[in-house]
């Protein structure tokens, strides 16, 4: 081999070995022939053999080509492969323990910080249980403060009608003498809405009881409300069906209404209001609802898209001349002036029913 003298194979020490990577020098995978070795050793030594390069950099090759006699000789030598081959697999293995070391602290560092994220959602977040206590605390809450508001108006006589009765007791006692008594009047069934509106909506008692008054509840409705949520009674449980069914109307407002407990069985008897929707129910295409205003107008809703509008809708297979639709609107219109004055007749009644029904004050 020239100036290198007789081939000896020293083998290099640990460090050196955990620098060099044989296989990789010669451009060869473990488990390599020994002919695969001495192809590649001869194809790479000709480009950096020390009688053949003419480059400009005698030093690296020099060095160069004496990694790869060094490659050479350990890969063609059994028991040298041998022990290098081992080296490979322990540094491997080594790799391996550390790499699964890392990924064990990683996992550790990862539950650690979850225990942590844990404990900090637990000392600043309510739990479930907690939660649902306070909700249940905040209806209970209302429920006491509606019993309260409740009996305050049954000691003023407001929701049994006895102040107005009282007010006009003088001029109803003559006709109570002279008039045969009524029959009693039968007793009027309560009835509980529960409300709930969102949070940051932040409407106050007034503003529900005025929102209720304005969409057909009586005057006299008893209201409590906690937080964004409210209980209302209704003396009579025909009023709070009729709030009911503008439930929709109160869910645009921001407010959604439903039955506490059971709903109460509503009468048989229908106001005249109702008469004259049921009737003019009838004459509109399927699906549509006449309502009536806070004002006073009538206006549609349709049931299945929400959709309201002042005019009358008209079914797609409709026919008729303009003539038959005007008379058709003044029927639904007559029946509505008709319907007005029966329900005004009809509380007249009721009110003077009450004011004889009461005993006759002392003079």
């Amino acid at each position: 081999m020239g100036a290198l003298g007789k081939r000896e194979f020293v083998m290099p020490s640990s460090k050196a070995a955990e620098l060099l990577d044989y296989y990789e020098i010669l451009g060869l995978e473990a488990g390599c022939s020994k002919s695969d070795v001495s192809k590649a050793y001869r194809k790479k030594s000709l480009a950096v053999h020390p009688d053949r390069y003419k480059g400009s950099d005698p030093e690296w090759a020099v060095a160069e080509f004496h990694r790869l006699v060094q490659a050479k000789e350990v890969l063609e030598d059994d028991k040298a492969r041998a022990a290098f081959d081992a080296l490979i697999r322990a540094r491997n293995a080594h790799k391996e323990k550390q790499k699964a070391q890392e990924a064990g602290r990683k996992k550790l560092r990862e539950e650690l910080e979850a225990r942590e994220a844990d404990a900090k959602r637990q000392r600043f977040e309510p739990s479930a249980a907690e939660m649902a206590a306070r909700q249940q605390a905040e209806e209970d809450g209302a429920r006491a403060e509606l019993e309260r508001e409740i009996e305050r108006l049954r000691r003023t006589g407001r929701l049994d009608g006895g102040a107005a009765a009282r007010r006009d007791g003088a001029a109803a006692a003559p006709a109570a003498a002279s008039a045969p008594a009524p029959a009693p009047a039968a007793a009027a069934t309560p009835a509980k809405l529960a409300l709930r509106w969102a949070a940051e909506a932040q409407l106050s008692a007034d503003a529900v009881r005025a929102l209720l008054i304005e969409l057909g509840a009586p005057e006299g409705v008893a209201l409590a409300v906690v937080g964004h949520k409210g209980v209302a009674e209704f003396a009579r449980a025909e009023d709070a069906h009729k709030l009911m069914e503008r439930a929709f109307e109160l869910t645009a407002r921001g407010v959604r209404a439903s039955w506490v407990g059971e709903a109460p069985a509503r009468p048989a008897a229908r106001d005249a209001a109702a008469d004259a929707r049921a009737a003019a129910d009838g004459l509109l295409p399927a699906g549509w609802k006449l309502h009536q205003a806070p004002d006073g107008r009538p206006y549609y809703y349709h049931v299945a898209s929400r959709k309201t509008q002042w005019t009358r809708p008209a079914a797609e297979a409709e026919r008729g001349s303009a003539e038959d639709l005007e008379r058709l609107e003044g029927v639904t219109m007559m029946r509505l002036r008709q319907a007005s004055e029966r329900q005004k007749l009809a509380e007249a009644m009721r009110a003077e029913e009450a004011a004889a029904a009461e005993p006759s004050q002392p003079t």
